[in-house]
């Protein structure tokens, strides 16, 4: 069989990504399973909690047969042709591929041993994927990395319309939504997203304009035209309130007005203050500006902010890194942050129906 070598490549190492996670406890989890289907080749990798799977065309059709070929080996492989096609040939034992620089040898294993799909019966909804890009965009700083399966933080997606997502990791949050729908308590229906899933959702979402859900009680998939698909294990248990959350925090007049970039390079450079331990920056409001600043036992950076101040003084303590991946989540020349001394700080924008909503809890100073 002849195929593109960068599409095959490319749709390779994405389903890679879904065996980054398996350990030597589970070896056959390393693995891709390689399926030919007439001019079609399946690929697919799991790590028994998520899982990721694509189609490759062909040029020519190739015998009936599956085979589980170790992942990261095959991209290897892959990874050092030249040329444009290459010359695929799977056996129920062997792997091989092959160019005009050059061949190489696989050897796989039976994909009887390759843990099955996992079934998923349930609904489902379509989404634009230009939407659900910008709700992971704006949401991704403050999903927790490691969620954990009791704890109330990671990635929630509300089937509202406007599709509405949050994240949080119980130091900050982010919502991008229907703010005034979610304040009013309007959440509507939740499936709680694992944050590695969401990362791996992302680079699922190709040029496609539409995305399918499909969810039951268990597990969630997600698939883009007639490709890439990816399905995970769905968190159980609940999540904070955001309408109680937002309501709280939406209202408060105190707040300062500043150039985007200027704060950022004034908040990097407090950050990055020799001698700091615990990330802590003070963005200190006074009544001619902002003063960005940070202490150690030997350095005192700080660094002046021009900015619109419509509140009283205030000392405002926070993790310096929480507050420049804010910064850096936001597209704007302009930025205003409504404060309250000793309390969480949000940010809030809308256009149209959607908006968008970060806070950041305080750090005692």
């Amino acid at each position: 069989m002849k195929i593109s070598r960068d599409t095959l490549l490319s749709e390779l190492r994405f389903v890679a990504r879904a065996s980054e996670r398996a350990t030597e406890a589970h070896p056959i989890l390393t693995y891709a399973l390689w399926t030919v289907d007439d001019e079609r080749i399946h690929l697919r990798a799991t790590d028994l909690e998520t899982t990721a799977e694509t189609w490759v065309d062909t040029e020519g059709a190739g015998p009936a047969v599956s085979l589980a070929v170790p992942a990261a080996a095959s991209v290897a492989v892959l990874a050092d042709m030249l040329d444009d096609q290459v010359t695929l040939e799977i056996s129920a034992s062997d792997w091989k591929i092959s160019d005009d620089s050059g061949r190489a040898r696989l050897a796989g294993l039976a994909a009887e041993e390759f843990p099955e799909q996992p079934a998923l019966e349930g609904g489902g909804f379509e989404v634009e994927t230009a939407r659900l890009r910008a709700a992971i965009e704006a949401t991704r700083h403050a999903g927790s990395a490691t969620t954990l399966q009791s704890s109330p933080t990671g990635f929630a997606l509300m089937l509202a319309d406007p599709l509405t997502m949050a994240a949080t990791d119980g130091h900050r949050g982010a919502v991008s939504g229907d703010l005034s729908a979610l304040a009013a308590g309007e959440e509507g229906p939740l499936l709680r997203l694992p944050a590695n899933s969401v990362k791996l959702m992302e680079s699922a979402l190709q040029g496609d304009k539409v995305a399918t859900f499909r969810y039951d009680d268990r597990r969630i998939s997600v698939s883009t035209g007639d490709r890439r698909r990816i399905s995970f294990r769905r968190i159980e248990g609940g999540y904070p309130a955001l309408h109680t959350v937002i309501a709280k925090q939406r209202g408060s007049e105190h707040k300062f007005t500043a150039d985007r970039a200027t704060l950022l390079a004034a908040s990097r450079a407090a950050v990055s203050c020799p001698g700091l331990v615990d990330h802590t920056v003070v963005v200190e409001v006074t009544e001619s500006g902002l003063e960005v600043w940070a202490r150690s036992d030997y350095a005192d950076v700080r660094r002046q902010c021009a900015a619109e101040i419509a509140g009283p003084p205030a000392k405002l303590g926070v993790n310096g890194m929480y507050f420049v991946e804010l910064l850096e989540s936001i597209v704007g020349k302009e930025i205003t942050i409504h404060y309250v001394q000793d309390g969480p700080f949000y940010y809030e924008s809308t256009e149209g129906a959607v908006g968008e909503w970060r806070v950041l809890m305080p750090k005692r100073i």
